[in-house]
Formats: structure tokens, sequence, C-alpha cells
């Protein structure tokens, strides 16, 4: 991507300057704010499961629920990893930023490039499992209306 700005001199350090400190620390700020709102909702997921999964063991056709309970469980730990990145982000960003530490703040935006690599391969994970899915679904419906099934 062509950004039509030169730089005179390719061996000058970068710097963070005032604005870009301003918009970190925003950034950072709503993180942690997705982040808290993210733990709060997994750990009703993760109650949420364990409760199915209670109430699924207890009935005597709660096999279904008892699945559901365990599937929201490990989606539920699953979520976690993300939220903790972006957790980690935005302490140590905000932190890096007031005290001017080049090393937290490097360490805050580390944790943003994880954050953001987890997503991209749960995304192509997911994509993937829909793709076998929609492959699977057309497989089963042409050997159903040609009598395999």
């Amino acid at each position: 991507m062509d950004y039509n700005i030169s730089n005179e001199n390719s061996l000058e350090i970068m710097t963070v300057n005032e604005e870009m400190k301003y918009n970190l620390k925003i950034i950072a700020k709503w993180s942690k704010f997705f982040a808290v709102l993210g733990f709060i909702g997994t750990a009703f997921m993760i109650l949420g499961g364990f409760a199915a999964f209670i109430i699924g063991l207890s009935k005597h056709r709660g096999l279904e629920l008892t699945i559901g309970g365990i599937v929201y469980v490990i989606l539920g730990v699953i979520n976690l990893f993300p939220l903790l990145y972006l957790n980690r982000f935005a302490d140590p960003t905000r932190d890096g930023i007031e005290r001017n530490n080049e090393v937290i703040l490097t360490w805050g935006i580390s944790n943003l490039k994880s954050f953001y690599k987890f997503m991209g391969i749960m995304t192509i994970v997911i994509i993937s499992i829909y793709i076998l899915i929609i492959i699977g679904a057309i497989a089963g419906g042409v050997l159903h209306s040609i009598g395999r099934i």
C-alpha cells in the first residue's frame, strides 16, 4: 500500500508522537472495556455450560443437553484466550504510554498482535468447518437421492 509519504532519512528511529499516544490510550480503554465484558459473558457461558451438563446428566434423555453443556464449556475456555490477549494489550499499553516506557508499550502491542493472530486462526478454522459441513451436506443429499442412505 502506498501512503504517498516520503521518508527522507530511513535510518531515523520511529518515535511515538502525542497523537499516536492519545489514540493508543483510547484504543486501550476500549479494549479493556471489551475484555471485561467478554470475561463476564464468558463466565456466564461456562456457568451455563456446567448447568446444562449437570441437568443433562440428571435426566434420562439428557444426552443432547449434556453434550451441549460440554461444547459450551469448551467454547468458553477457548474464548478466554483472545480476551486475555486483549486485556494484556490494554493495561501495558496504557501503562507504557503513561510511564513513557517503550518496553512496556511494545509488550502491550505484542499482545494485540497475538489477539489478532488468534482471531485469524480461529476464523480460518471456523470457515474450514463450515466448508466441511457444506460438503458433507451436499454429499449426504446426493447419496440420499440415489438411494444409498
